[in-house]
C-alpha cells in the first residue's frame, strides 16, 4: 500500500502467486515510486504494509507494478446507476501517496468531473480524514506532522509535529470529546491531539500488533485499531481511550486496513489482503454479519453522515469507488486526476 511498486491480487476468493521475469523476491523489488519526486523514494522503501503481507503470507506473489499504463476499464470508471444521495454528502477528498495534493471533488460525480480543487502541500499521505467542522486533517509521513486544513482546500490551520513511530497512517475523531486520534503504524498505537492544540496528548500502546494501519473511533469514545500481529491481522481496542488495549475476537480478516463505524456502531473493515469489506456487530465477536465486495484492493473507507454510501480507495484499480452502504450496491468511481502509479490510499468525505 505505501510501496506503490508492490501489489496483491485477489483472484475468485484465492491469492495469485506470478512474478514478473528476473524477479526473484522481495528484497530485489524495485521500491521506486513511478512518477513521484526523488524526495518520497526513500520514503516508500519504508512503506510497512506490503511488507508485512509478505512477512506473513510467503505464498502471496509480490508482483512489480506495471506502472502508469494499467488503467481501469470504462466500465469500472463510468459505472452507473441511479444516484440518490446528493444530499448526503458534498465534498470527497482523495489523497495518493506518492502525490502532493489531496484532490477535492463535488459530489455526487458519476460522470467523473476533474477536482474542484487540491488541498497542497502534502507529502506521502496515507489515512486521512475530515471532522465535524469540515476540517481536513492530514497525518502526513513526509514530514511526521498532522497538517490541518479549512474546509473546501482551504489553507493550513495549523501543523503540529507528531512523536515517535514510522509514519502516521490514519486519523479518526471523537466528536464528543473534540478529539483527533492519530495512527501512528509503529510501534503499534495510536495518540490523541485535541482541536485546535499545539501538541499531543498520551499516546496508547499495544504490544498485540506488531505495526497499526487504521483508527477508528465509536460513539461511546472507545478507540480502535486494525494491524497485524506479525502473522495475522487484528483489530485491537482501547475502552475510554485510557484503558489496555484486548483484541477482539473477530474471525476472517486477513489483512485489515482502514476501520469506521457507522451510527449504529457496526465496525465497517478494508480488508486489503481479503478483498472484502467485513462489517461486524457490536460486541465485534465472530465471522462478519455482512459483507461488500469491492471493485479491487480496499484500502482505506468512510461512511457519509447519513450512512447513505461508503466511499472506498481502491488500490488496485486507482480510483475511489463508491457503494450503497445499506445493500453494497456498486454506484460509480472517480478517477479523474489520480494515478494508479501514485498509489490512491486515503479518503476523506464531507459531511463526514
Amino acid at each position: 500500500m505505501r510501496i506503490s511498486t508492490l501489489s496483491v491480487f485477489a483472484l475468485g476468493g484465492t491469492i495469485s502467486a506470478a512474478m514478473l521475469a528476473g524477479c526473484s523476491g522481495l528484497g530485489q523489488q524495485s521500491s521506486s515510486v513511478p512518477g513521484s519526486p526523488s524526495s518520497l523514494q526513500s520514503i516508500a522503501r519504508q512503506h510497512p504494509t506490503l511488507s508485512a503481507i509478505a512477512r506473513q503470507h510467503p505464498t502471496v506473489s509480490v508482483v512489480e507494478r506495471a506502472g502508469p499504463s494499467f488503467f481501469s476499464p470504462a466500465a469500472l470508471l463510468l459505472g452507473g446507476g441511479l444516484i440518490e444521495d446528493a444530499k448526503s454528502a458534498s465534498h470527497l477528498y482523495v489523497g495518493q501517496f506518492a502525490a502532493t495534493v489531496i484532490n477535492e471533488y463535488t459530489i455526487p460525480d458519476p460522470k467523473n468531473k476533474p477536482p474542484a480543487c487540491e488541498v497542497t502541500p502534502v507529502s506521502a499521505v496515507n489515512g486521512f480524514g475530515v471532522n465535524a467542522v469540515h476540517d481536513v486533517y492530514d497525518p502526513d509521513a513526509g514530514t511526521r506532522t498532522l497538517i490541518v486544513y479549512a474546509p473546501k482546500c482551504g489553507k493550513a490551520l495549523s501543523t503540529v509535529a507528531i512523536p515517535g513511530g514510522v509514519q502516521d497512517s490514519d486519523v479518526a475523531f471523537d466528536e464528543k470529546t473534540k478529539t483527533a486520534w492519530v495512527d501512528l503504524t509503529s510501534p503499534a498505537g495510536v495518540i490523541p491531539i485535541k482541536y485546535g492544540a499545539s501538541s499531543f496528548g498520551t499516546e496508547l500502546t499495544c504490544t498485540t500488533l506488531s505495526e497499526t494501519f487504521g483508527v477508528g473511533v465509536d460513539s461511546k469514545g472507545n478507540v480502535y485499531a486494525s494491524g497485524t500481529t506479525g502473522s495475522a491481522g487484528a483489530i485491537v481496542e482501547w475502552a475510554g481511550g485510557k484503558k489496555a488495549c484486548k483484541t477482539l475476537a473477530l474471525t476472517g480478516l486477513t489483512f485489515p486496513g482502514g476501520i469506521e463505524f457507522d451510527s449504529k456502531d457496526n465496525l465497517v473493515t478494508e480488508d486489503i489482503q481479503g478483498g472484502l469489506i467485513d462489517i461486524f456487530k457490536p460486541p465485534y465477536k465472530g465471522a462478519a454479519t455482512r459483507t461488500i465486495t469491492p471493485k479491487g484492493e480496499p484500502v482505506y473507507g468512510k461512511l457519509d453522515s447519513t450512512d447513505t454510501n461508503l466511499y472506498v480507495s481502491n488500490y488496485t484499480a486507482g480510483t475511489a469507488d463508491v457503494f450503497k452502504y445499506a445493500t453494497g450496491a456498486y454506484e460509480y468511481s472517480v478517477s479523474n486526476g489520480l494515478s494508479q502509479a501514485n498509489v490512491v490510499e486515503g479518503i476523506g468525505v464531507d459531511p463526514p
